[in-house]
Parts: C-alpha cells; structure tokens; sequence
C-alpha cells in the first residue's frame, strides 16, 4: 500500500492507494460516507493555481483533499478524519455572543455559591411550628424524639408542681399524663380526637380537649388519709388485689380548693368533667365504713373476754357460753371489716 500523509495549518489528510488483495478487507469495504472522490481528469485539466485549489480544497469538517494519486480505477480516495471532538468556536471578544456566555457562567457560578437551606424532618417542622403558638397554661419543651406539653400548679411563685404532661413522639402519637399516670385510651377525652398529632391544627385541638376536663381529686379527705401511707395500697377482699393507694403530695388545686396527698383508685379515670370518677366514688364508700368502725372502736369499752380470766377447763357452763358469743361476735366484726 502506498500512502502520503500532508499537512497544512494543522489538519491532516490521507491517499492511500490498495492493492487488489487490501481491496477485498472488510475495513476497506466500510461506509463510504466518509471517503471523498475526485476524477483525475478534473484535476489534470485544472491550472496549476486550480490545482492548488483542488488539493486544499477544504470542506465542513475540516479535510482538504491531498495530492493526486490515483488508483488504476483512475480515482483518487481521500479519507476524511472526525475533528469534531479537537474544535470549538471560541467568540470573538467583546462580541454579543461573549458577553452572553459571561453572564450565564457568572450565574452559575453565583447559583453555586448560594448557601442551600436545611432540610427540616416533618417532626423538626411541627416543633418550630408550635414554639410561637403554645401559651399560657402550657409550657413547650422539645427534643430530638418528642415534644412535651406542660400544665403546671401555681400555687404561689415558689410552690409549683406538674399537673399533666403532654407527650407527642417522633411517629406523631400522643399520651397524656396525669400526676405521672398515664390517661387510658377509653377515657372520654380521646374521643373524636385523631389518632396522630403531625400539625399545629391537630395538637391545638387535644389542648383545646383538655380545657373541658379537670384531674379527678380521688379522696384528699383528711380522715381518711391514715387508713394507709402514702405510697401503699388498699387490697379487695374478693380478688386480693390492690384495688386503691395513696398518692403523694402534687400541691393539687382544684378550683378554689387545694390539697396534698389523695387516696386514688388503681382504675382512677384521671380527667373528668365532674369531681371524681366512679371508680374513686366508690372507694370512697369503702373508706367511709373503715373509719365508721374504726371510730366505733376507739369510742366502745373495751370488751373483757372470758378466756383470758378464766382457764377454759375451770369456767362453768355460763362461762363457755359467753365465751363463744364473744368469739362469734368478734368474727363478724372482723369479717365485715374485712368485706368492707
């Protein structure tokens, strides 16, 4: 094979001439969109200046035709190179299509510059949505995993204590406590509420809630607070299970009324529209009989049983039956303590 290679200005172009055995090779039978031919007779006939113009004849793409060398088909093959990718048009300065370019690289470049915003979570946006709207009662504190609502006991500017708490965690669910306890899903302040608190609309409405209900006072009653310490339960005689206790001192106000320690149900409601639930209503009873009897106890004499005077093998048959009316009467006072 014979080639030339020539260059002007840069470029490049190839003539190769093939033999009958390269013209059969699968890369010289490739498309032919990229070969550009030129009849020898054209270039023989043409001037010498014409000549020239032929073999720098320069086309779109930046080739120019080489040198005549012909093939024995008379024709001459000049291979086109790509320079797509080795050019680009660089505008002139100070030109319209400059000061374009500038000013799109200069906004991209101040576009990038600009500081982006945090991405607050749906629970980051809820807490700073309630920081400005929450008031008087209640008290905000947030953290990463739950916001906390409070409603305080003011008794004077030095004696205060939490009356309830309002828990919203990190999936939007709610709880309210009272005095430390937990108020029941089946308590009548849950209903028509929604089952999750992710806007400012629907936490605003539980706070509304709670303005309709008061923290049951259970039974402050200073007469019955010995019948148990605080911090210790009154069992049933049914099911031996601690059915009451007695809570500490929360410096608990219910409208005009103040107390300290309660004796509260274990089933205690919590918050009621009234006074008291019906569950500390009817401890409330129990309590009353056990101090009934035992201010019966503390009033009555003393009762002088027979068997401690009397052996039981020396008493007479008077003896023995006054002691067992004694024994009996004893049993059912202690079994109707017991009951009540």
């Amino acid at each position: 094979m014979a080639s030339s290679w020539s260059h002007y200005g840069g470029d490049i172009s190839c003539s190769f001439n093939p033999t009958e055995d390269e013209k059969d090779e699968p890369c010289f039978n490739q498309d032919s969109s990229l070969l550009e031919f030129v009849r020898s007779e054209e270039i023989s006939n043409a001037s010498g200046e014409d000549k020239a113009e032929h073999m720098l004849d320069e086309h779109s793409d930046h080739t120019y035709a080489a040198k005549e060398q012909l093939f024995e088909n008379e024709r001459t093959c000049t291979l086109q190179f790509d320079c797509q990718a080795d050019f680009f048009i660089a505008p002139v300065e100070g030109t319209e299509q400059q000061i374009t370019q500038e000013i799109e690289i200069s906004t991209v470049t101040e576009t990038r510059n600009e500081p982006e915003e945090p991405c607050l979570s749906p629970f980051q946006t809820l807490c700073d949505s309630l920081q400005g709207n929450i008031s008087n009662p209640y008290i905000l504190s947030c953290t990463d995993m739950e916001i906390c609502i409070v409603e305080l006991y003011q008794i004077s500017c030095r004696e205060m204590s939490i009356k309830l708490s309002v828990i919203i965690d990190s999936n939007f669910c709610a709880k309210i406590y009272v005095h430390r306890k937990e108020v029941p899903r089946d308590n009548d302040v849950w209903t028509g509420l929604p089952t999750k608190y992710d806007s400012l609309e629907s936490v605003t409405k539980l706070l509304s809630r709670l303005k309709w209900f008061s923290v049951c006072v259970g039974n402050p009653d200073e007469e019955y607070q010995y019948i148990t310490p605080v911090g210790c339960g009154i069992s049933d005689k049914v099911t031996n299970t601690i059915r009451s206790y007695r809570e500490g001192n929360f410096s608990a106000t219910s409208g005009t009324f103040s107390y300290g320690s309660t004796i509260r149900s274990v089933h205690c409601s919590l918050l009621v529209r009234g006074k008291r639930c019906s569950q500390c209503l009817d401890d409330r009873r129990m309590l009353r009989k056990r101090h009934q009897r035992a201010v019966e106890r503390q009033n009555s004499t003393p009762t002088d049983f027979v068997h401690k005077t009397i052996k039981h093998e020396n008493m007479s048959r008077s003896n023995l039956i006054e002691k067992i009316n004694q024994q009996r009467d004893e049993m059912k006072s202690m079994s109707s303590e017991i009951e009540n």
